[in-house]
């Protein structure tokens, strides 16, 4: 049983993703896709747009055949920790034979390539980086600078959305010591920012744009999701109440704080009217609007820097994926966790923040019957 690993969030699920599973196991001659998938937050820093389970199903429904939760400790910082998470997740299995990732180049030699000028970043590279991020540049920012400049030849690549975030998928299995293959698949259609349908292709933010406007969008999604929506702008009177009340000593362990930034958070939650306010208040060139608002959800949650993700939490299976899960246990490094109430971490475990996220995402539902808190404990993983 041949595994390809996914890192996906789904925000929502739509043709392109069905696209991009069909080609990976098509190129990866892999019977099992295993999809390794945000939460109730998502790296842009807002609530999901539907719930992990629902979400876990139209991707089982469509190609997935196990769907496991990326941790939220991870899902709420940068790039290279996102990535980070999504390959020691999959390498945790202990049964991942390769990885595929849309790209926008789709040249597997080039990504390895600039992949391992990050995972070996030499002194010119750290001190070209330093340099910049002395003059006010956010690290994303240096990091495509210095790149850009040292290595011109990988300036297209680092550059790219999808390219870095495979490039990064990449730097973190070297560094790790996972042996995958790796299976870029060109990305079709729209741009991944493109607020424009191509065809049957759109991009999640186009998507997410129809959705708010209760645009049709049946023939950009295998199936149009049926379920409640939920929407970060409905927690605006929590955050701010959160922030202002806060204390900024606490603050300091939330990762992404940095330079009295917790006194910023506080400052501005006093000042600021509207949720739209306060992230703008907050955005610099240091401090991304994705950056602030990860950092603000972590927060939330009270996500320390020295917590670890010790378990491996299944969202979903297909009987393909069932079997992985039985094939994997006796290699896997960390227990699959099918039943919340079964787990008991270690003193450090993240989990805790993951049933926190979802929690307070219950409180961004458009519909009030499922914010009640819990629903860690009473959804079952989704079988198809």
């Amino acid at each position: 049983m041949r595994a390809v690993g996914i890192i996906c969030e789904y925000n929502p699920f739509h043709n392109g993703h069905k696209y991009q599973i069909e080609q990976a196991k098509k190129l990866s001659n892999c019977d099992v896709a295993v999809c390794v998938m945000s939460g109730s937050f998502v790296q842009r820093g807002d609530v999901a747009t539907f719930d992990k389970w629902l979400r876990a199903k139209v991707a089982l429904q469509n190609g997935a055949d196990l769907v496991i939760e990326l941790p939220v400790r991870y899902v709420l910082q940068s790039a290279e920790i996102f990535a980070r998470g999504g390959v020691e997740m999959l390498k945790a299995t202990g049964c991942i034979d390769a990885i595929s990732f849309g790209s926008e180049c789709g040249d597997r030699e080039k990504l390895v390539g600039c992949a391992k000028i990050l995972a070996n970043e030499d002194d010119a590279l750290k001190d070209k980086i330093e340099s910049l991020m002395n003059e006010g540049k956010g690290y994303p920012v240096a990091l495509r600078e210095a790149v850009a400049t040292l290595y011109p030849h990988m300036e297209e690549v680092i550059n790219n959305p999808n390219d870095m975030l495979g490039v990064n998928y990449i730097a973190e299995m070297i560094k790790s010591g996972a042996d995958f293959e790796v299976y870029p698949i060109t990305r079709q259609g729209a741009d991944h920012r493109s607020e424009k349908a191509e065809g049957i292709f759109a991009s999640s933010t186009a998507i997410r744009n129809a959705l708010a406007k209760g645009d049709d969008i049946s023939s950009l999604v295998p199936s149009v999701p049926d379920g409640c929506r939920y929407d970060t702008n409905r927690l605006e009177q929590f955050i701010l109440g959160f922030y202002r009340t806060a204390d900024a000593g606490k603050l300091k362990n939330i990762p992404g704080i940095e330079d009295g930034f917790e006194n910023k958070l506080i400052t501005s939650a006093k000042q600021s009217t509207t949720l739209e306010e306060f992230f703008a208040s907050l955005t610099s060139k240091r401090y991304t609007s994705s950056r602030v608002k990860r950092t603000v959800l972590a927060g939330l949650i009270g996500m320390e820097k020295e917590t670890k993700a010790d378990y491996i939490r299944v969202l979903g299976m297909t009987e393909k994926g069932a079997a992985f899960i039985k094939n994997a246990k006796d290699k896997a490094t960390l227990p699959f966790v099918v039943k919340t109430a079964d787990f008991e971490g270690n003193e450090n475990s993240s989990f805790i923040y993951d049933i926190l996220a979802t929690d307070i995402s219950s409180l961004a539902a458009t519909d009030g019957k499922i914010r009640p808190s819990g629903a860690d404990y009473y959804n079952s993983p989704v079988k198809i």
